[in-house]
């Protein structure tokens, strides 16, 4: 599997930091933001980031928007949405604004696995 340049973005630095040690096997590089306004900032500075973990609740910027405001200016990085609530509803939402797969938290490292191969062989 590709070693992929990574950000993840929560507002709570104890999922951050879960998150990091799930992925950090396929990773070149990980960078953290802890809002959508910060992912989105990021996004704009360095272009060749290659997947997004996005937190749907945060504050300022939430992932939904966040993940519409990357869409217009980077159509390729694959965003995966995560959300503690699992209302179905949520995965739609995720979708609809851009993400192209969807996680519950917390994350089980077997899904995880599955949906970062199906995106990077």
């Amino acid at each position: 599997m590709k070693s992929l340049k990574v950000l993840i973005v929560d507002d709570e630095p104890h999922a951050r930091n879960l998150l990091e040690i799930l992925v950090k096997s396929y990773c070149r590089e990980i960078l953290f933001a802890r809002n959508g306004s910060e992912s989105i900032d990021i996004c704009k500075k360095i272009n060749d980031i290659d997947l997004i973990f996005m937190d749907k609740k945060m504050p300022e910027t939430d992932g939904y928007e966040a993940t519409r405001q990357i869409r217009l200016f980077n159509k390729d990085v694959i965003i995966i949405a995560l959300s503690a609530s699992h209302e179905e509803s949520e995965k739609d939402h995720a979708i609809i604004a851009g993400s192209n797969g969807f996680l519950y938290k917390p994350v089980d490292i077997d899904m995880l696995t599955t949906l970062i191969a199906s995106f990077f062989k």
